[in-house]
C-alpha cells in the first residue's frame, strides 16, 4: 500500500505542482527551455478582474443620494433577472461575437496594432470576457486581462486537471471556430477559439466564460482521469495505478461534491468506482436500469466508434432520477480498451431535496425511529434517494442516527465537525432546524453544498432530517458562496482572518469569475476577490458605466435583508447578491456577482 501511495503521489505531484497547477510532467523528461518557460506562468492566474480595473472613483460632494424608489426599482429588476437565471446561450453568443469581431479586426490591421488594441483598450472587453491571442508555439502575444503574460510561452502549462490546455487550444482551433474547455481558478472555463492566418503565420484568437454547470465539471473530471491514466502509463506503471487513484482519490480533482469517476474495461470489468470502491473487480456489463437501458453496454458500443480521447454522452435512470454520463475511451500499452466516466443528476434540485425531507418526515412520524434508520440507510432500498440526494438523521446532540450517503457514519457524533471552510456546519444544522427549518450552506468535498433541514419529534425526543444538494447553476453557486463567506466571517476569531481567505486565490472563495466582496456601511472595502488594490479604499461613491452609485445601492438595499442588485461595466449588466452580517459590533456587507 505504501508503494502504491508513493507511486500515485509522484504522478500527481508531476501533474499538479503547487497552488498554481502548472508543473510539467517530469523535469528530466522535458527540454530545459520548456521547464524555464512554464515554471511560474498561468494564463488565468489571479489577475485583476476587468470590472475592477474599469471602476472609477467619483466623490461628488453635490451628488444627490439614491432615492428609495430608485433602489427599489433596481432590486426588483435584479430579482427578476436572478429568477430568470444565467443565460448560457446568450453568454456564448456574446463570446462568439467578440471573437469574430476580434478576428475581423486582426485580419484588417497590423499585428502590432491589433495586439495593442486587444491588450490595452476596453474596446474588446464585454463584461468579464476578454480576448487572448497566441501563436502556434504557445506564446501569448495579446491578453485583455493579464498583460504581464504577453510574450510568455505556456506550451507546457497544465490546468488544475492536469490537461496541457495550451497545446489543446492549438490542436483544436480551426478557422471556422470551435468550443473547448479547461479548468481554472477552481472552476471550469469554456473558450471559443479560432485559427487565423496573418502575415504567413498561424495564430489562435479566443475568449471564454465560466458556466458553473455540473455538465462542464463532469467533462473536465473525466479529462483529468484520462490525463492521469495516460501520464501514469507513460512513466511505465500499470493501469492499476491510475485506477486506484480514482477509487481512493488522493487529490481534490477527483473529489468534487457528489461527482466521482468510474472506469470499466470493454469486457465490463469494473476497474474503478469512486462512490463504491467495493465494486472493483466485478462485472457490470449486464447492469440494467428500471427502463431496460444497459448503460455500460451503450457506452462501450458508442466508444468503439470513437478514437481515444473522444467523448460521448448517454442517459439512463439511477436511484429514481435521470442520470447523464460522459465517458471517454483510453488504451493501455497493450492496446486494451477501457472507458473513464462521470455522471450527474440534472433533475436533483432544491425542490427535490425539500420533497425528500418532507417524505422522510412523514415516514418517521408513521413508523418510528428503528424502521426509519433501516430504510434511510439501506443501499438496497432507494425509496429515500433521488439521484445523489439522500437522508441523514441527527439526534439533538449531533449524533448521526441514519445516513443514506454513508452508513459507516452511523453512530458518529458530528457536533463539532467542520466543513472545509472551518465552519461548524452540524451545529448550524441543529440550530436552523430548531428555528423552524430551512437551508444551511457549507463546503464539502471541494464544492459548495446547501442542506435542507427540518426538526421531527420521535416520542419525547427531537431529531433533525437533512438532505444536501450541491450547486448546479451559476446563480445557486453565487448565493451559496456568499452564505459560506458569511459563515466563515461569523466563525473567524477576527474579521481580518476571514477577509484574508476572501482575497486569496487559493483561499476557497474564488471560483472562476465568482468571488466575494466585503465592505462596511461607510464604504470601506475589505475584500473584492483577489484585487488587493481595492482593500482599505472607500468605494461608497463608485459609479458604474451608467453612473449608478451601485455600492450605495447595495448598502441601502441590504438594510431590509439579503438582496439582489444590478450594475453595468464593459457594456454588460451584472447581478449581485449581498447580505449584512454583524461581527464584533460592526456591520459588514458580504456579496458576490456575475455578468449576464
Amino acid at each position: 500500500m505504501k508503494h502504491l501511495l508513493s507511486i500515485t503521489s509522484t504522478v500527481l505531484l508531476s501533474l499538479f505542482f503547487g497552488n498554481s497547477y502548472i508543473k510539467l510532467v517530469a523535469d528530466n523528461e522535458l527540454p530545459k527551455r520548456a521547464q524555464k518557460q512554464a515554471s511560474a506562468l498561468v494564463i488565468e492566474n489571479s489577475a485583476k478582474n476587468n470590472q475592477e480595473s474599469a471602476l472609477k472613483t467619483r466623490s461628488k460632494k453635490n451628488k444627490k443620494p439614491i432615492s428609495e424608489l430608485a433602489t427599489e426599482d433596481i432590486v426588483k429588476e435584479a430579482q427578476t433577472l436572478f429568477i430568470k437565471g444565467f443565460d448560457i446561450q446568450q453568454k456564448e453568443q456574446a463570446v462568439v461575437d467578440l471573437v469574430n469581431r476580434g478576428s475581423a479586426y486582426l485580419q484588417a490591421h497590423e499585428l502590432a496594432d491589433s495586439c495593442n488594441t486587444f491588450s490595452n483598450s476596453r474596446d474588446y472587453i464585454s463584461g468579464e470576457v476578454y480576448l487572448f491571442v497566441l501563436d502556434k508555439e504557445g506564446r501569448i502575444i495579446a491578453h485583455g486581462e493579464q498583460q504581464q503574460l504577453i510574450f510568455q510561452n505556456l506550451y507546457y502549462a497544465k490546468d488544475q486537471f492536469g490537461t496541457l490546455y495550451i497545446q489543446n487550444l492549438i490542436k483544436t482551433a480551426i478557422p471556422e471556430g470551435v468550443w473547448t474547455s479547461y479548468g481554472w481558478r477552481n472552476a471550469i472555463k469554456r473558450a471559443y477559439i479560432k485559427k487565423i492566418s496573418k502575415d504567413g503565420q498561424d495564430f489562435i484568437i479566443g475568449a471564454g466564460y465560466y458556466p458553473h454547470t455540473k455538465s462542464d465539471a463532469v467533462v473536465n473530471m473525466v479529462k483529468a482521469g484520462v490525463a492521469l491514466f495516460n501520464e501514469t502509463l507513460k512513466l511505465g506503471y500499470s493501469v492499476s495505478e491510475p485506477f486506484s487513484s480514482m477509487n481512493y482519490p488522493l487529490h481534490s480533482i477527483f473529489t468534487y461534491g457528489d461527482l466521482y469517476l468510474f472506469a470499466l474495461g470493454f469486457d465490463g470489468t469494473v476497474y474503478a468506482q469512486g462512490d463504491r470502491p467495493g465494486l472493483t473487480g466485478t462485472n457490470a456489463l449486464e447492469y440494467v436500469d428500471t427502463n431496460g437501458v444497459y448503460p455500460n453496454k451503450e457506452i462501450i458500443n458508442k466508444l468503439k466508434l470513437k478514437n481515444a480521447g473522444e467523448g460521448i454522452w448517454i442517459k439512463y435512470t439511477s436511484k429514481n432520477a435521470l442520470k447523464k454520463v460522459y465517458a471517454e475511451k483510453v488504451l493501455d500499452n497493450k492496446g486494451n480498451s477501457y472507458f473513464i466516466a462521470c455522471g450527474y443528476y440534472p433533475e436533483a434540485s432544491e425542490d427535490a431535496a425539500v420533497n425528500l425531507v418532507s417524505k422522510a418526515f412523514q415516514y418517521v412520524e408513521g413508523h418510528g425511529k428503528t424502521a426509519s434508520i433501516d430504510v434511510f440507510s439501506s443501499k438496497r432500498d432507494n425509496t429515500y434517494r433521488y439521484g445523489d440526494l439522500s437522508i441523514t438523521l441527527y439526534d439533538s446532540k449531533g449524533t448521526i442516527v441514519a445516513c443514506g450517503a454513508n452508513d459507516e457514519l452511523i453512530g458518529k457524533n458530528a457536533f463539532n465537525d467542520k466543513d472545509e471552510d472551518g465552519n461548524l456546519y452540524v451545529q448550524r444544522i441543529l440550530q436552523q432546524a430548531k428555528s423552524g427549518g430551512g437551508w444551511v450552506p457549507c463546503k464539502i468535498k471541494n464544492a459548495y453544498q446547501s442542506i435542507y433541514v427540518e426538526e421531527v419529534k420521535i416520542g419525547i425526543d427531537k431529531y433533525v432530517l437533512a438532505s444536501g444538494i450541491y450547486a448546479v447553476s451559476k446563480s445557486e453557486t453565487m448565493v451559496i458562496l456568499v452564505k459560506s463567506g458569511i459563515a466563515a466571517l461569523q466563525s473567524a476569531k477576527v474579521a481580518q482572518d476571514a477577509f484574508a481567505l476572501f482575497i486569496d486565490p487559493n483561499g476557497g472563495y474564488i471560483r472562476g469569475d465568482l468571488k466575494l466582496f466585503a465592505f462596511d456601511t461607510s464604504g470601506i472595502c475589505f475584500a473584492w476577490g483577489d484585487n488587493h488594490q481595492l482593500v482599505w479604499k472607500n468605494i461608497k461613491d463608485w459609479e458604474d458605466q451608467k453612473e449608478q452609485q451601485f455600492i450605495r445601492t447595495i448598502i441601502e438595499a441590504t438594510q431590509v435583508g439579503p438582496t439582489k442588485t444590478t450594475f453595468t461595466f464593459n457594456d454588460r449588466k451584472a447581478i449581485a447578491h449581498a447580505e449584512r452580517i454583524e461581527k464584533d459590533g460592526k456591520i459588514y456587507i458580504i456579496g458576490s456577482s456575475f455578468y449576464l
